[in-house]
């Protein structure tokens, strides 16, 4: 029996041991994938089963980076004559993870408040494969006696539960920004708008006034501000304990922390399985994409409908020539006459409350 614990000890202490190369560990995990990261993480979507693992680049969340504007998008607001290039933070990294078409994109976001993100199912899964993966980590550390393994596996724990609690921070923010709103507030009356991409891309966007000012522009406040940036500091210390911990630990302690943290973040860049149809709890997001459609943005502004004041405006904001350019607005016009809307207004019946697509034709 003594022989057999004997034999055990000594082949974890060969994994200890166990060198037959060297890596840059501590390069791949805070250098590799920062900006993709920051893309996939700061657009706020959740996923069935990756939301509760570690991810590369621990640093990006810790250092509020998912928060901060990113610029070249711009939002025009027909209905009510208004271009604005501040747009939420999330909400540019989410336009910018859809891969639309040129032109012929059209989304509707609405607020639904019997709605939710995840089942219970789908987020207790998510822990039960979290805690396996970490939970792992930590006996290796321990069967190994490796305790710069150990303590990194401790830090990757901490920086789980600091960007949850953060996400989950802007997140409620959001579900309960535009809750606020009364029932017959002027807030709630649908605008049409045309969402410009940095790439010249032109995506229509149907919504209410009230989602629009409260959560596609403005940058998400979280509700509890010094709580918010405890759990921020918390966590830039779990990046330090990582870094230095990481670099410390053995070869098989670090092959598993790179494989682990790759394969998740890889997951999480990709969109495996992840839910992009809602953000929080309460918004949602429905998505079109018009088929047999000639990419143009006389055919984006005919799905609009516009009026002929919404028409000036077009003018005023350069997205259209003068009304000199005689040329170009008969074809504008003859797109009109001639466009098949049975598409868009199936959409719109299906998004709308009743009656209101009608009043939108």
């Amino acid at each position: 029996m003594s022989s057999t614990i004997s034999d055990h000890m000594i082949a974890l202490k060969q994994v200890k041991n166990w060198a037959p190369f060297k890596i840059d560990a501590l390069g791949l995990v805070t250098l590799l994938g920062a900006g993709q990261v920051d893309q996939a993480v700061g657009r706020l979507s959740r996923n069935r089963f990756i939301d509760h693992l570690p991810f590369l680049a621990l640093n990006v969340v810790a250092g509020d980076d998912i928060s901060q504007s990113q610029p070249g998008y711009a939002v025009y607001n027909f209905s009510d004559a208004v271009v604005t290039s501040q747009l939420a933070p999330w909400f540019t990294r989410w336009l910018a993870a859809q891969d639309f078409t040129q032109c012929s994109s059209l989304i509707h976001v609405t607020y639904d408040a019997n709605g939710t993100s995840l089942s219970r199912w789908h987020s207790a899964l998510s822990m039960i494969i979290s805690s396996v993966v970490l939970v792992s980590m930590v006996l290796l550390a321990g069967l190994t006696r490796d305790w710069w393994a150990f303590v990194n596996a401790v830090s990757l724990i901490v920086s789980v539960v600091c960007r949850r609690y953060i996400l989950h921070e802007l997140l409620h923010s959001i579900d309960t920004a535009v809750g606020t709103v009364p029932e017959h507030d002027p807030a709630r009356k649908q605008v049409k708008c045309l969402v410009q991409f940095p790439n010249g891309k032109a995506l229509t966007l149907f919504t209410s006034r009230g989602v629009l000012t409260k959560l596609l522009l403005p940058r998400p406040a979280p509700l509890h501000h010094r709580r918010y940036n405890l759990f921020r500091y918390i966590a830039w210390l779990g990046f330090g304990f990582h870094v230095i911990s990481l670099g410390m630990s053995a070869l098989a302690s670090q092959l598993a922390t790179v494989v682990v943290l790759l394969l998740s973040t890889a997951l999480l860049v990709f969109r495996v399985l992840a839910v992009e149809d809602r953000i929080g709890s309460k918004m949602m997001i429905r998505r079109l994409d018009m088929k047999g459609e000639r990419e143009s943005y006389g055919r984006a502004y005919s799905r609009l409908k516009l009026t002929d004041e919404e028409e000036n405006s077009l003018v005023a904001w350069n997205l259209a020539p003068q009304r000199t350019n005689v040329d170009w607005w008969n074809r504008y016009r003859a797109g009109l006459a001639d466009s098949d809307d049975t598409q868009l207004s199936k959409f719109l019946e299906n998004v709308l409350p009743k009656g209101e697509a009608m009043a939108w034709r």
